[in-house]
């Protein structure tokens, strides 16, 4: 296997991108859209497939330039356990939390 035999790099437009990904699990996602509706695709796409200590990185969270992309990160994980982490760079990073363990066990 080569270097980048194991990454899937997807261009077109989102979230049409996406399909034949739906049963894939992924430990990276960069995100680097920069419009709400986009943003919020990508985020209700890769959340529940990132693995556990799953990375993902949003390109434009913090860019001024860029308001939809932050509203968009914000509205989503406001109700999730995981809090986007906002970096000098202008990105923001999130790492899935592992699942929590079953009532029972």
């Amino acid at each position: 296997m080569g270097r980048e035999d194991w990454i899937i790099y997807r261009q077109g437009l989102i979230p049409s991108t996406f399909s034949g990904l739906e049963s894939e699990k992924f430990a990276f996602a960069h995100v680097d859209v920069d419009i709400f509706e986009s943003v919020a695709d990508c985020c209700r796409f890769i959340y529940d497939r990132l693995t556990p200590g799953g990375i993902l990185l949003f390109d434009d969270y913090g860019l001024p330039s860029c308001p939809g992309a932050r509203a968009a990160v914000d509205e989503f994980f406001k109700d999730k356990s995981e809090t986007p982490l906002a970096l000098h760079s202008g990105q923001a990073v999130v790492i899935r939390h592992p699942n929590p363990a079953p009532e029972n066990a």
